[in-house]
Order: C-alpha cells, then sequence, then structure tokens
C-alpha cells in the first residue's frame, strides 16, 4: 500500500487461499462450501447464527510542517512552527453478507486496543457467533490476545490485502473525505 491508501496491483500467488483454508483446518473442497461451514458449525455445537466478519485498522491524522515566509530582502525572519504528528486509529469489522459495520475509534494500533475492539464486537453481538477475519499485523498474533467466547479469530494469507473487504471501506473514506 503506498501513502494515499492505494493498493498497488501485486500478484497473488493461486494456491495461498487453499493453503491458508488448509492450515485453518478446512481442506479445499473444490466448490463443495458446506463442507467449510461444518468445519466451523462444529466448533460451536449450538445452533447461534453464524457472522463471518473481516477487520482491519485504519490510521488517520495530520502532519504539520515547517513552512517559509517572505521577508523584505535584508531581513531574515524567524519562523516558529512546530512539527506536529497527531494521528487517530479507526478499528472495523464489516459483516460480508449483510454489510453491516462496527467500528470504534481508538488512540493506538495495539494488542490491548485491539483487545478492546473484539469485546465491544463480542458484545454487540452476544447471541451470534463470529469468525473474524484478520490481517497478518504484529498485534493481530500476539499471545496476549484473547478473544471472546463467542469469536474465532483466522488470519488472512500474507500479503493478500484485497482479500480484506475493509480495505475498500478505507479506500472509499479517504477518497471521498479526507
Amino acid at each position: 500500500m503506498d501513502r494515499r491508501g492505494k493498493h498497488h496491483n501485486t500478484a497473488v500467488d493461486p494456491d495461498a487461499v487453499p493453503r491458508w483454508l488448509e492450515i485453518h483446518g478446512m481442506p479445499p473442497s473444490g466448490n463443495d462450501d458446506i463442507g467449510h461451514v461444518a468445519l466451523i458449525r462444529a466448533l460451536w455445537p449450538d445452533q447461534a447464527p453464524i457472522r463471518l466478519m473481516f477487520q482491519d485498522e485504519a490510521r488517520f491524522g495530520r502532519i504539520n510542517d515547517v513552512r517559509r515566509c517572505w521577508a523584505p530582502k535584508p531581513m531574515r525572519p524567524l519562523c516558529q512552527a512546530m512539527l506536529t504528528h497527531e494521528y487517530t486509529y479507526a478499528y472495523a469489522a464489516v459483516d460480508v453478507l449483510s454489510g453491516e459495520l462496527d467500528s470504534l475509534i481508538l488512540p493506538h494500533v495495539n494488542t490491548h486496543c485491539m483487545q478492546l475492539f473484539l469485546d465491544e464486537v463480542g458484545q454487540r453481538h452476544p447471541n451470534e457467533h463470529i469468525v473474524m477475519v484478520l490481517d497478518g499485523a504484529g498485534w493481530h498474533a500476539s499471545g496476549e490476545l484473547a478473544p471472546p467466547a463467542n469469536m474465532r479469530l483466522i488470519s488472512l494469507p500474507p500479503y493478500a490485502p484485497e482479500l480484506n473487504p475493509v480495505e475498500h471501506v478505507w479506500d472509499e473514506l479517504r477518497e471521498k473525505r479526507f
């Protein structure tokens, strides 16, 4: 991803998704998605609905920089400016079937903030089982991260942000609102 939040066209290994399914105990079976649903359903014996969500974070903020100023020829003005980096981070998870978006704005991206977000999403959907698909960020793989009882975490294949639909939400926000 470049600094404007746009994705570069990169080739994705065609075997990445089948390998990912196999790693997570869902061997690829052609177009038989019923087998994958049965494996996920086996994780939760009761019949509560399953919600498939994709999660991502994005940084929004501002940077003030030093500017030049004009003055008459013999004078050298003193332009005082302060370099400021102010950021806030948006966490979001989208339900791919309904399009429902759960979001939270937090001050940092780390394991603690990710835990707050997962707990919040779990509380918003207490009567559903959530399969949350995450990218490969370091704080997603932390041993300290404990998903709520109604949630299972699955990782996307590495270097495949185009498989995460939340990336399109960030692109749309940056293009139309910022």
